[in-house]
């Protein structure tokens, strides 16, 4: 296993905690690790930084009608990149399921990722975050008013996106039967076709679905 100053960064940002991007590549570029002059950022390849995200967690990084990758976390980023002396071309987005994106930096798949990421214990056991920027809420996304506390989730199906806080909390948390999902999107649609009967997820993602779909709510 890699040790911290080795690790590759991980830049971080949504649920509950946040990111200093350029603190976040400085800490990588000021390890100790020995480091040759042309890779001062100990990239996988020192042209490029490769972000790995996903598509689908509006407002913070989603896919524009074009298909390329946008939002908060992916403008933030580019700058950060532009000010380290990248060109918006040299930054590579590369989208996949969230519970894929920790396991890929921390394997040397990716340089970073960046998708609303929120900080654990366990976590920073194999990845470094940078410091956070948001202090966000969890929320139920649903068609059933009812469904407005831990409790109230009791003999219901509520949805989750596998390998984010959400899930965590969930499970320690919430009263119903857990059903993962690898995005979003995915959830939502089993949603609106009854499949499950809530989706936990981010509030600022949440309100993203409940203005595209009428018949649901925040619950």
């Amino acid at each position: 296993m890699q040790t911290n100053s080795s690790r590759r960064q991980l830049v971080k940002s949504g649920l509950a905690l946040t990111i200093a991007l350029v603190t976040g590549l400085g800490t990588l570029a000021g390890s100790t690790q020995a480091k040759a002059a042309d890779n001062p950022y100990n990239l996988i390849d020192p042209t490029t930084i490769s972000v790995g995200t996903m598509g689908d967690a509006k407002p913070y990084v989603f896919t524009d009608a074009n298909g390329n990758f946008t939002g908060f976390d992916a403008e933030l980023f580019r700058d950060v990149a532009r000010r380290l002396g990248f060109k918006e071309e040299q930054v590579v987005f590369t989208g996949q399921e969230f519970s894929a994106l920790l396991p890929s930096v921390a394997n040397g798949r990716f340089d970073v990722a960046v998708a609303a990421i929120g900080t654990t214990a366990e976590r920073k056991k194999t990845v470094d975050f940078g410091d956070g920027y948001l202090a966000g809420y969890l929320s139920i996304i649903s068609a059933d008013p009812a469904l407005t506390s831990n409790q109230s989730t009791a003999g219901k199906r509520i949805g989750v996106i596998q390998g984010t806080l959400q899930e965590i909390y969930a499970e320690k948390n919430l009263k119903g039967d857990i059903v993962k999902f690898p995005d979003n999107n995915t959830a939502v649609a089993a949603l609106n076709n009854g499949t499950i009967d809530g989706h936990f997820t981010d509030y600022e993602s949440a309100k993203q679905y409940v203005e595209r779909y009428k018949n649901l709510n925040i619950t």
